[in-house]
């Protein structure tokens, strides 16, 4: 019974606060975060003309979105966290399907990342590439209650240290056809 209690009164404190009132869901703000080795400072709002994106060797199954990201600073150095984590430094909007044009319901994941090191910091010049293999988990039949789609088109979202929405792309990507199983005895 008394565990009962404490469980409500957990449950409660956390709908109220909308988690801001626990440590391990807060995310502080730039101007007062206490992340070792990055400067933090403001974060400046961007025009996406920031950076160039480039997706490259894409490919769907279904789920999950794969492919190598580039990205470029076009007129002045952005400071790039190496790590390119969904949520932080990407983010997926305004997904369709590619036949009719209708919106999809996709998956929106929250991640607990470490705190960002000095070597998770690069500063890119403009004319410089940087480049990282992501993976984008967008669907799951059984939490949005939606079919797989086979095709979707999507706009991925860069967000630098210093500039929100400093660049974005427009991706379209084609579930794989599935790998036929072969016949060991057939010639």
């Amino acid at each position: 019974m008394r565990v009962n209690r404490h469980l409500r009164t957990a449950v409660l404190v956390s709908m109220l606060t909308g988690c801001t009132g626990f440590p391990f869901f807060w995310r502080g703000d730039a101007k007062h975060s206490s992340e070792k080795g990055t400067g933090a400072g403001s974060t400046l709002q961007g025009d996406f003309t920031q950076a160039t994106l480039e997706w490259k060797t894409h490919s769907f199954d279904g789920e999950t979105l794969r492919g190598r990201l580039l990205l470029s600073p076009v007129k002045t150095a952005l400071r790039v966290d190496k790590r390119l984590i969904e949520n932080f430094s990407l983010s997926v909007e305004s997904v369709v399907a590619c036949e009719t044009g209708a919106g999809l319901g996709y998956v929106l994941m929250d991640v607990l990342a470490p705190a960002r090191q000095t070597d998770d910091v690069l500063q890119l010049d403009p004319g410089a590439w940087y480049g990282k293999d992501v993976n984008l988990f967008l669907f799951a039949e059984h939490a949005t209650g939606q079919p797989l789609p086979q095709c979707f088109e999507a706009e991925i979202v860069y967000h630098a240290i210093d500039v929100k929405n400093a660049g974005r792309i427009r991706v379209r990507a084609e579930r794989e056809p599935p790998v036929a199983n072969q016949d060991a005895g057939t010639p």
